[in-house]
C-alpha cells in the first residue's frame, strides 16, 4: 500500500470518528436500538476512501443488513488484490447500553495482507494483556495466583499494589475471586475489553493486566493494538456456546492452546485507530453540542510505538446534516 503509516492512521481516524459522532448522537436521541447498524454504515463510506483495496476480515455485519460484511473488499478500487486486511468494531462495548457505560469506543485496524490468523468460527478469546516490563514472564496456562507472583516479579511490584482489569461478566466470578483471593485488586468494567487491554499492554499507569473472555474481533484489535505498543497480548480461543464448541471440534481447532501477538497479527499494522463513545479510562467521549461532535481519538502503527490522542471536532459527518457536508 502507497501510504505512510501516518496517511492510513489518519483514514482509520476519518472512519472511527464517524461510528462515534454517529453512535453519540444515537444515544442522545434514544435511538439504542439503531446505533451499531448507523455507526458501522459511517464508518463505511469513510473506509471507501482508502487508496487501493482493502479486505475486511473481522467484525463484520450480518449480509444483507450492511456493506460492512466479513470477506468484503473496501477502498477505491476493489477490482485488484486487497492490500491490506482490516478489523473494526464501530460501536465496541455499546452492545448492553446501561447509565454509567464507560470504556465504549469506534475503533479499526489496517494490517498487512494476511496479517491477521484465522480464528475460524470462535466467538470468544480468553485474554491475557501485559505490559512490557512483563513480556515472556508470564505464564498464561498457569494459575492466577502463578500469574499474579509472576507478573509481580517482572514489575517489581508487591501482589497487594497490582491491579487487574475484568469485564464485570457471570462467567468471571471465579477469577475474580482468584484474583482477590491472591491479594491484587480488580478494576470492573461492563464493557470496553479494548481499552483495558491497551492500558495493560502499554503499562506504566493503574492497569498492570488484563485477564477474561471477550469478544474475537475486540481480541485481534487489542492484539494488534499491544503489538504496536511493545506490550504482551496472549489469547486462546475459548467457545462458550454449544454450537461454538462444536464448530471449533468440526474444524479440529485448538481451544487449549495460547497464541502471542504476533502470531494472532503476524503482519505490520498499517494504522491503529479507537475514538472515544462514552468516556472512560483510556479516552474521553463524543460531546454532542448542537450541531457539533467534540472527540478523542487515538492512533498507532507498527512504526509508532506510543500512541497519540488526538482532539476534534466534527460538524458534518455520514447521516448527519451539517455545515460542508460530510
Amino acid at each position: 500500500m502507497a501510504q505512510s503509516d501516518d496517511s492510513i492512521a489518519g483514514l482509520l481516524q476519518a472512519a472511527t470518528e464517524y461510528a462515534a459522532a454517529t453512535a453519540a448522537h444515537c444515544i442522545q436521541n434514544g435511538d439504542e436500538d439503531h446505533l451499531e447498524d448507523r455507526a458501522r454504515e459511517s464508518m463505511a463510506v469513510a473506509l471507501a476512501k482508502i487508496p487501493g483495496a482493502t479486505r475486511l476480515v473481522l467484525g463484520g455485519g450480518d449480509a444483507g443488513s450492511t456493506t460492512l460484511v466479513d470477506g468484503a473488499l473496501l477502498g477505491r478500487t476493489t477490482d485488484s488484490d486487497p492490500s491490506g486486511d482490516l478489523a473494526i468494531d464501530p460501536a465496541e462495548g455499546t452492545t448492553f447500553l446501561q447509565p454509567g457505560l464507560t470504556n465504549a469506543m469506534a475503533v479499526a485496524a489496517l494490517v498487512e495482507p494476511n496479517g491477521f490468523m484465522n480464528p475460524g468460527p470462535a466467538l470468544y478469546m480468553e485474554k491475557l494483556v501485559l505490559p512490557p516490563e512483563a513480556r515472556g514472564k508470564v505464564d498464561p496456562s498457569a494459575s492466577v495466583p502463578e500469574r499474579l507472583q509472576q507478573l509481580s516479579d517482572a514489575l517489581r511490584k508487591p501482589v497487594a499494589r497490582l491491579t487487574v482489569y475484568v469485564l464485570e461478566k457471570t462467567r468471571h466470578n471465579a477469577l475474580i475471586d482468584a484474583v482477590r483471593s491472591a491479594g491484587a485488586s480488580v478494576a470492573l468494567y461492563p464493557a470496553g475489553d479494548i481499552a483495558g487491554a491497551l492500558l495493560a499492554g502499554a503499562g506504566g499507569g493503574d492497569i498492570d493486566a488484563l485477564m477474561g473472555t471477550g469478544g474475537v474481533p475486540e481480541g485481534f484489535l487489542a492484539a494488534a493494538a499491544v503489538k504496536c505498543l511493545g506490550g504482551e497480548f496472549l489469547g486462546r480461543m475459548d467457545p462458550q456456546l454449544p454450537s461454538e464448541h462444536a464448530a471449533m471440534r468440526a474444524e479440529g481447532r485448538s481451544t487449549t492452546q495460547w497464541h502471542d501477538q504476533d502470531k494472532l497479527v503476524p503482519g505490520y499494522v498499517l494504522g491503529f485507530s479507537a475514538t472515544g463513545i462514552t468516556s472512560g479510562l483510556l479516552l474521553s467521549g463524543a460531546t454532542v453540542q448542537q450541531t457539533e461532535v467534540a472527540l478523542e481519538t487515538l492512533t498507532l502503527s507498527s512504526g509508532r510505538s506510543s500512541w497519540e490522542k488526538q482532539p476534534s471536532i466534527l460538524s458534518a459527518w455520514p447521516g448527519q446534516e451539517g455545515p460542508g457536508g460530510a
